[in-house]
């Protein structure tokens, strides 16, 4: 194992790095890595053995049903992407939206209506890569 800050070799059961300080717990785990396979707890964001994030299996704040609902009623305005997170991209729909006085208007709603089936079929995630909950 590797420390992810300074790169230096760590012992196996190491849980600080002698070069740099960073802590690294050693926690029992009820997931697993999806690139190492090594177990990993519930609530981390990275592989405390690869150092690559880990994705959750399902989101449970975010749900499938009010997003593409946002994707097909105001999916011009960007709302399902604010909504998922992608602060980005909600902001230019909306600022081609209103930018263009809503000369772009069909081509954002068709592009909403789109993206709202494709997050009610399940093909997009939020911004974390997680899961949309049913």
């Amino acid at each position: 194992m590797f420390c992810r800050n300074c790169r230096k070799e760590l012992a196996d059961l190491a849980v600080i790095c002698t070069r740099c300080g960073v802590h690294y717990p050693r926690v029992a785990g009820d997931r697993y890595c999806d690139h190492c396979g090594s177990q990993t707890h519930s609530d981390a964001k990275e592989c405390l053995t690869c150092g690559m994030a880990v994705r959750r299996q399902s989101c449970r704040d975010k749900s499938r049903l009010v997003a593409g609902l946002l994707g097909l009623f105001l999916g011009c305005w960007g709302c399902h992407r604010f909504y998922l997170g992608y602060r980005a991209e909600g902001m230019a729909r909306l600022a081609l939206t209103l930018g263009t006085m809503g000369f772009a208007l069909p081509i954002t709603m068709g592009w909403g209506i789109i993206e709202g089936i494709q997050i009610m079929l399940g093909q997009m995630h939020d911004a974390d890569g997680n899961i949309l909950e049913k």
